[in-house]
C-alpha cells in the first residue's frame, strides 16, 4: 500500500509543480502589467513607505491571484491555466483601469498617502476577484 501511495505522489508531483509554476508565471506577468498600467508609481511609493500605495498594491496582487487560483483548480492541463488565466488577467486589469478612471481622485489620493482611498480601491479589486473567481473556475 505504501508503494502505491508513493508512486501516486511521485506521478502527481510533476503535474502539481507544472500547474503551480504556470500559475505563478501568470501572476508575475499580471503584477508586472498591473504596476505599469496604474496611474501612479506604486512600487516606488511603497519603497518610500507610502502605506496607501502598499494597501492598493496588496489589493491588486490578491485581486489577480484569487481568480488565477480559481482557474488553476479545475484545470487538467497547463494550457487551460494559460487560457483562463489570461482571460482572468485581462478582465481584472480592465476593471482596475475602469475604476482608476471612474474614481479619478482616488489614484491621486493614494499617491498622496490617503489610506482610506487605498482601502476603497483595494475593496474594488478584491470584490472583482471574488466575483470573477467562480466564473473562471467553471
Amino acid at each position: 500500500m505504501f508503494d502505491a501511495l508513493l508512486m501516486s505522489f511521485l506521478n502527481g508531483l510533476p503535474n502539481l509543480l507544472m500547474h503551480y509554476g504556470t500559475t505563478l508565471a501568470i501572476l508575475a506577468a499580471g503584477i508586472a502589467i498591473y504596476v505599469r498600467v496604474t496611474p501612479y508609481p506604486e512600487i516606488k511609493l511603497v519603497k518610500e513607505g507610502n502605506m496607501a500605495a502598499a494597501i492598493s498594491l496588496s489589493g491588486g496582487i490578491l485581486g489577480i491571484a484569487i481568480p488565477l487560483a480559481a482557474a488553476m483548480s479545475p484545470s487538467v492541463h497547463p494550457v487551460e491555466i494559460l487560457m483562463w488565466g489570461a482571460v482572468a488577467l485581462l478582465v481584472t486589469l480592465t476593471v482596475y483601469w475602469i475604476a482608476d478612471h471612474l474614481f479619478k481622485e482616488i489614484p491621486k489620493r493614494i499617491e498622496e498617502g490617503d489610506c482610506a482611498a487605498a482601502l476603497v480601491m483595494s475593496a474594488i479589486k478584491l470584490a472583482t476577484a471574488i466575483i470573477l473567481a467562480p466564473a473562471v473556475a467553471g
